[in-house]
């Protein structure tokens, strides 16, 4: 059986002053670990830009 996933990650940086810089990152992993928790294992994936410099995509296949 196959399954793809689709995580898609956000980084940004917000500079407040040339000294203080602040960064958010968001990574969507909690269904990738509970699907590896259950036995699925990843197969291949690929690695997808955005048109936002700092958002890209990571589509996951996976196998049972």
């Amino acid at each position: 059986m196959k399954k793809v996933l689709v995580v898609n990650i956000s980084t940004k940086v917000i500079d407040k002053t040339s000294l203080d810089r602040t960064t958010n990152i968001e990574f969507e992993q909690k269904k990738l670990n509970k699907l590896l928790s259950e036995g699925w294992v990843i197969e291949k994936y690929d690695i997808v830009p955005s048109n936002i410099s700092n958002n890209f995509s990571i589509i996951y296949q996976l196998d049972k």
